[in-house]
């Protein structure tokens, strides 16, 4: 053979070489340094936890080294971990190193985290490098930026009132000793623990207790057993946390004491002043004892009123020792009112007990209330000198107003 002819060979022979190894680069293959991330699932329920898997794919020619992935705002990490290369974390950024994923190879990093409220979507944040240690300057690029890293927070986080208030006198606790209790759930409906829910009433001004409380146990509930209100009247309470949408819980009444009763009697309201009365003692009576009653008395200028609600079958005996008035003879008869729109009336004497099983005065037809003892003092000297007190004891169950 020739020289010419070797040497033609020998060329032919690199050419073929040349062009074994361009066939065997992918043709989409590039010198660019770029790479995919997908992170899946794409939507989660607002305060749920749940697992987060970011899937790295290299499409350069070069190794992909290292990466360092970071949760969208709002997003708390409870844990991270990879198929790849060493991992360390922070509470807000997962980073891989030693990766050395070469063309077309992918790697996943699995992040369990919980999705905060309020918060509609997150995008997850990624940067990648050719070093296996993170560090230098020369960076790959995100491929396909958009869609693919974003995670939508559905639903809304809410409060949701477990234990309502009832009924109560002032400065006892509300619902003691169970307390009053609120749920904190996520956007899919289950419940949240560790959330500070704070406790208001309105009107304002008067609830006391410990607020916040976090939510805790299972399911997670925040229990309030302090709460209490320093003044009468008709209330609603309010549990909120930040994020979270608030609740309001069914109105409920707080009466200037609770009377309850057992086999010994019944227990006494505090004696009231003022106004129209020097004072005003009431009790309550054995029977319909099952359950505590609520009870306000208010004294005005011209009036004694006492709101209760209507319990059936219990009784209470009161005495009113009025403030002294002008002295005439015969003395004008305390007036009483049922409803406030029915008109005042005399009140009447009680009746003598029937043949009924009580021990308690009959009541005259169309009465609530009757008089049981009534007295007259005339002052003879003193500031008050001609002028008369009436005293007066009475038995009822109904709602009344008392007037002079």
């Amino acid at each position: 053979m020739s020289r010419k002819r070797t040497i033609r060979a020998a060329l032919l022979t690199a050419a073929a070489l040349v062009a074994l190894t361009l066939t065997a680069v992918p043709s989409n293959a590039t010198f660019a340094k770029k790479y995919d991330l997908t992170v899946s699932p794409s939507s989660v329920a607002s305060g749920a936890t749940g697992v987060f898997s970011a899937t790295y794919k290299n499409l350069s020619l070069y190794k992909l080294g290292s990466v360092e992935l970071t949760l969208p705002p709002g997003f708390q990490k409870v844990s991270a971990t990879t198929t790849k290369g060493t991992i360390t974390q922070t509470a807000t950024k997962v980073k891989v190193t030693n990766l050395n994923l070469a063309l077309y190879y992918t790697f996943t990093i699995s992040v369990t985290a919980t999705a905060p409220c309020g918060t509609p979507t997150g995008s997850w944040a990624s940067a990648g490098k050719s070093t296996n240690d993170f560090s230098g300057s020369v960076n790959f690029a995100l491929n396909n930026p958009g869609t693919a890293q974003k995670t939508t927070v559905t639903g809304t986080c809410s409060l949701q009132f477990v234990n309502q208030p009832a009924d109560t006198g002032v400065g006892d606790s509300i619902n003691a000793p169970s307390g009053v209790s609120v749920r904190a759930l996520n956007g899919a409906s289950q419940p949240v623990s560790g959330v500070n829910v704070a406790m208001a009433a309105t009107p304002s001004g008067h609830l006391t207790g410990t607020s916040p409380v976090a939510t805790s146990g299972s399911p997670a509930v925040a229990t309030f057993t302090d709460l209490a209100l320093d003044a009468t009247g008709t209330y609603t309470l309010t549990a909120s946390a930040p994020n979270f949408t608030s609740a309001t819980s069914n109105s409920f009444n707080v009466a200037g004491a609770v009377l309850g009763c057992d086999a010994d009697g019944g227990d006494s309201y505090p004696t009231q002043s003022g106004g129209s009365a020097d004072s005003v003692d009431l009790e309550r009576q054995t029977g319909a004892c099952d359950e505590d009653i609520p009870i306000t008395i208010t004294v005005t200028e011209d009036a004694v009123d006492i709101q209760k609600p209507f319990i059936e079958g219990s009784a209470f005996r009161m005495s009113i020792e009025w403030v002294a008035e002008t002295a005439v003879n015969p003395v004008p008869p305390t007036q009483i009112s049922y409803t406030g729109e029915d008109g005042s009336h005399d009140m009447q004497f009680c009746l003598a007990d029937g043949a009924d099983a009580d021990t308690y005065p009959d009541l005259p037809s169309g009465e609530f209330w009757c008089i049981t003892n009534q007295s007259v003092t005339l002052f003879e000297t003193g500031p008050n000198a001609g002028m008369l007190q009436l005293s007066e004891s009475y038995f009822g169950a109904g709602d009344p107003r008392l007037t002079r």
